[in-house]
């Protein structure tokens, strides 16, 4: 009996063994510690374990996880969540989580030999980060000291990349923004690099993205360089939101900016929204998207499904996850290796499905002295020195247990996608295979075709007629579907014209800080291009992206035009001032009388003349002659009497020289006002507008002339803008509206609006309205683009082309002129018969010309009967009489020789002189008839 036992024990013990020592490595356990809210990190860990477990391995043993979420980032709280790990046993300990937490893990994998396996990059070290350089580079890895060897990490110091990167573009001036302790370290030794390249380095850190925004822009004066340069060691996510503000922000010429992201997490970034923006941003990545076992894992984790359990996962693999799940496979690689050497290596620390070190079960942290995982050291050196290659690339670490010879991609954001435009290695360094060139990317976005948003605006784009059967951009016709048309056979482009949904050109709500319009389809990124009568401003510039102007432009004020005034009747008189005639007519006045006196004074003028009396003493500058003599000079016709004395002929002299300024002046001016009509203009310009109140003014009420108003300190400006809030019936709808409201507004309504617009206006029937004063601003219409759009440059250059080459003042002239309804503006200058004089023009002269003569005959006959009636009563002869006689001696005049042959009757009844002669007051009589 005692001889079977004995048997039995010697056959079945070793079996027994073999068992234990085969079952005991079953499963194997790995501790997990993770920040809280780790969802991709965690899920990697969890799905890389169970892609091994699941996979049958040859050796036989499986993972057992042991996940801890770190809810706080208090040091004791997390030492203690290390200890009861290593209280309930593990092999080995794995983690992601804050930088403040390095430390105290470290210190814990140091102290008891645990391996760490770090996802994150930190210096071999126990202690607080370096305070200064010198300390830094002693802690780089390659100086680490040798016994810091159970804390591996998998991210690679990178920081000598971004160094050589800055070195290969030659910049001179870089700005570093950083936002956690871990980018301390890369901070402090580009700070050491740069300063031994003698780059200038601003740095800054910061705890938001608003932050980080707001200091660029305080720099950016201060930045006198063409390009600015950020490296920004931050998550992705704050990478990005700091990038967006920036766009948004016109004051920082988003493409002077050059973004570097410097935490190998570009995967992370979101790429989409920045597309067509033109952004420049280049990056590190330990991720080849061209290798086969990216490309297997990256369509594994975006199928798996967060509502089975797998938070975090269903998007592309990020360089975290690709770290989490190279970690699990670097771990089951080297105890594969480890169980092929030392098949019973782990036997003595299994008993009952628990870990037993040195005897004891777990690693208790309170123990004193310490206690070493007893396996620690091993695990560690299988760690280090197994093969292995990731997803990140071949994962070699050096004796500190830092990660050496791996490789880094550099990519760069293109016009719509990431580029690989080199690579980085510690043995080659910097090596750039393709320079992406952005100004020749292809413009186009993914669908092949731009979306162009517009407005309906004569002459720019309007509907063509009929409008039945057609279809696309056929339904169009105008300046700015020409544009496009030329735009896109230089720039070999396809489009798609849209109205704009609500009919407007753009501006922003103060209460929502929304913009409508089409500025605000550009905005929500609903088109690409905004080709129309668009102001270039201030505001819009800060959301959207101009080209240079392809039209030049400037506020004008348009009015109804005045009647013109023909010349009237007495026109001829207008080229002197009334003032000048009245004052013509007392200087005619004072000149005859002073004539008349001096001449009256003067002996000179005193002559003798022989008469049928007998000489008399006479004076030829009587009143009546004096005032004859001065009408003729005035009238340049002279006369038959001329002063003798001194005094007179310096009175005539004067006159004669007066009367020769006065004559050709008259005569100079007289020819402009009968042949043109003149147009007498309420107003001049904005002064003359702003001045007065019975003329309304207004303009289009949501437009770049409405916030020009509103901006505008200039006096003027400010005074007419209040005149139109405090009428808001003067502000239109529309154009159309407004120029509609001066034509019917008879002249008590001017409009304010782009100079263009009013020049187009101008041209068509009913050809009523002009243009007064000078442009109130200087501007210009550009194509409009999503902010940092590359079209921007691209359609630049495109319309400086068309300007250089005389198409756009070509096409200008075509729809503004050539397609015109009232014809040039200079069309009558020089028409010969427009200038010519009519019967209307002179008419004043052929009338005093009648009246004159009228009254010539009226003054004939009332003398005639004035005389006839003196010689009735003188002669004692009837009134009929008399009326008869001189009737018959005016016909026949030299028919009477005797005057005494007049009034027979009376001669015979007068007593005669003695010696026979007439008396005195018959012939007296007889002479005056």
């Amino acid at each position: 009996m005692t001889h079977a036992v004995v048997n039995a024990v010697r056959v079945y013990l070793p079996i027994l063994l073999f068992y234990q020592v085969s079952a005991a490595p079953e499963r194997i356990p790995v501790g997990f510690v993770v920040k809280q809210n780790s969802h991709a990190v965690l899920t990697a860990f969890r799905y890389a374990i169970s892609q091994h477990n699941s996979n049958n391995p040859p050796v036989g043993f499986k993972l057992d996880p042991r996940i801890d979420i770190l809810e706080t980032d208090d040091v004791l709280s997390v030492g203690r969540v290390v200890c009861n790990q290593m209280k309930k046993g593990i092999f080995t300990l794995m983690g992601s989580t804050q930088p403040v937490l390095y430390p105290t893990l470290a210190s814990h994998s140091q102290s008891f030999h645990m391996p760490y396996v770090n996802l994150n990059f930190m210096p071999n070290q126990t202690s607080p980060p370096p305070a200064n350089t010198n300390n830094l580079i002693k802690s780089h890895p390659a100086n680490a000291p040798s016994n810091s060897n159970f804390q591996l990490n998998l991210r690679p110091f990178h920081a000598p990349a971004i160094a050589d990167l800055v070195r290969h573009y030659g910049w001179k001036d870089v700005v570093y923004l950083y936002d956690s302790d871990e980018a301390v370290f890369v901070m402090q030794y580009l700070v050491h690099e740069f300063s031994i390249q003698k780059r200038d380095v601003r740095v800054q850190r910061i705890s938001s993205a608003q932050e980080g925004h707001d200091y660029l822009r305080s720099i950016d004066s201060m930045l006198q360089t063409p390009k600015k340069h950020v490296i920004l060691d931050m998550s992705a996510a704050k990478a990005q939101h700091l990038i967006t503000l920036n766009l948004e922000d016109k004051g920082l010429m988003r493409r002077q900016f050059h973004y570097v992201m410097a935490n190998l997490g570009v995967e992370e970034f979101n790429f989409d929204h920045l597309k067509f923006t033109g952004v420049n941003i280049t990056a590190f990545t330990m991720l080849n998207g061209d290798e086969d076992r990216y490309k297997q894992m990256n369509q594994e984790w975006t199928q798996l499904e967060p509502e089975a359990g797998w938070l975090g996962a269903g998007s592309p693999l990020t360089n975290d996850v690709a770290l989490m799940m190279d970690a699990v496979h670097m771990l089951v690689n080297s105890l594969n290796h480890l169980f092929k050497e030392r098949p019973t290596v782990f036997q003595n620390n299994f008993r009952r499905g628990e870990v037993f070190n040195n005897g004891s079960r777990g690693l208790d942290c309170t123990k004193y002295p310490l206690e070493f995982w007893e396996h620690g050291k091993l695990l560690s050196h299988m760690l280090i020195t197994t093969p292995f290659r990731g997803l990140t690339g071949p994962i070699v670490l050096d004796g500190n247990g830092q990660r050496r010879n791996y490789t880094l991609n550099l990519i760069e954001m293109t016009f719509n996608r990431k580029v690989l435009i080199g690579t980085w290695s510690e043995k080659d360094l910097l090596i750039v295979t393709k320079r992406f060139t952005q100004i020749d990317a292809v413009i186009l976005p993914q669908d092949g075709k731009l979306i162009v948003s517009t407005i309906l605006e004569e002459p720019y784009m309007m509907l063509k007629k009929p409008e039945t059967g057609r279809i696309g951009n056929d339904r169009y016709e105008g300046f700015c579907v020409e544009l496009l048309e030329k735009l896109s056979e230089k720039g070999n482009f396809t489009y798609e014209i849209k109205l704009v949904g609500d009919g407007k050109y753009g501006v922003m709500d103060p209460n929502t800080g929304q913009w409508n319009g089409m500025i605000g389809e550009l905005v929500r990124k609903e088109a690409d291009l905004v080709v129309a009568p668009l102001t270039i401003t201030f505001e819009r510039e800060k959301v959207v992206d101009f080209t240079k102007p392809f039209m030049a432009i400037g506020i004008s004020i348009v009015i109804k035009k005045p009647v013109k005034t023909q010349p009237g009747v007495f026109s001829f008189l207008a080229p002197l001032s009334y003032d000048i005639w009245i004052c013509i007519i007392f200087a005619y006045l004072g000149v005859s009388v002073v004539l008349f006196l001096v001449s009256r004074f003067s002996p000179y003028e005193w002559h003798i003349e022989e008469t049928f009396n007998g000489p008399v003493v006479v004076n030829e500058f009587s009143m009546y002659n004096t005032l004859w003599f001065s009408l003729g000079a005035f009238m340049q016709q002279g006369g038959h009497i001329y002063p003798r004395s001194v005094s007179g002929r310096l009175a005539g002299s004067v006159w004669w020289f007066f009367t020769l300024i006065i004559i050709s002046s008259y005569t100079a001016n007289l020819a402009a006002f009968l042949t043109v009509g003149r147009m007498s203009t309420p107003i001049k310009g904005a002064d003359d507008l702003s001045k007065q109140s019975e003329i309304e003014y207004g303009m289009y009420k949501s437009g770049s002339t409405s916030a020009f108003f509103k901006r505008s300190q200039v006096y003027i400006h400010k005074t007419m803008n209040d005149f139109m809030n405090r009428r808001p019936h003067v502000l239109m709808g529309s154009n159309g509206e407004g120029f509609a409201r001066v034509r019917s507004s008879k002249g008590k309504y001017a409009f304010l609006a782009e100079s263009s617009v009013v020049d187009y206006a101008n041209n068509r029937a009913p050809c009523d309205t002009m243009k007064v004063g000078d442009e109130l601003d200087s501007k210009g219409y550009g194509i409009a683009t999503q902010a940092g759009s590359l079209l921007t440059e691209k359609i630049s250059r495109l319309i400086l082309d068309l300007k250089e080459d005389g198409t756009l003042a070509q096409m200008q002239r075509e729809w503004w002129i050539e397609k015109g309804e009232c014809g040039p503006a200079d069309a009558d200058k020089g028409d010969s018969k427009n200038n010519e004089l009519k019967l209307n023009n002179v008419a004043g002269c052929f009338y005093i010309l009648i009246i004159g003569l009228v009254l010539s005959l009226v003054f004939a006959l009332l003398e005639f009967l004035y005389k006839a009636n003196k010689d009735s009563r003188r002669h004692g002869v009837p009134m009929k009489q008399a009326i008869k006689t001189k009737a018959r001696f005016s016909v026949q005049g030299g028919a009477f020789k005797d005057p005494r042959d007049l009034y027979p009757s009376a001669f015979a009844a007068t007593v005669k002189g003695k010696d026979g002669v007439m008396p005195p007051f018959f012939r007296k009589s007889l002479t005056q008839v």
